[in-house]
């Protein structure tokens, strides 16, 4: 997410044991492992123009944004990481403010949107 920060994604059932192994790993470094799967909201914006919709919110490149490739920024007025993935892009925010980029992109997304990004 920065480049001193990583977020891990994976199932649910390997967290405890994810942390634990990395808790042990870097004991004696400054470093934190926090789970905060409860903390964020993931959206999957996908189609032919995933890309258009999501460049109406924010100054991200995306042609340029390789499969995998995770880029943090901010879609409307709020912060998020926006992870390319096959067929389209996965958005994942905070939980506070999912109401509101589960809002922006559906009016991003409808046809004939003018919606402006500033």
């Amino acid at each position: 997410m920065s480049p001193d920060e990583l977020l891990l994604v994976l199932p649910a059932a390997e967290v405890a044991g994810v942390m634990a192994a990395l808790d042990a790993a870097l004991a004696g470094d400054h470093a934190l492992v926090v789970d905060v799967s409860d903390m964020r909201a993931v959206f999957d914006v996908s189609g032919a123009r995933a890309g258009q919709v999501l460049a109406k919110l924010s100054p991200t490149d995306f042609a340029g944004l390789a499969e995998d490739a995770l880029r943090r920024t901010r879609l409307g007025q709020v912060a998020c990481g926006i992870w390319a993935v096959a067929g389209g892009y996965r958005v994942i925010g905070f939980r506070s403010v999912a109401d509101y980029i589960a809002g922006v992109l559906s009016a991003a997304a409808k046809p004939g949107s003018q919606l402006d990004p500033r």
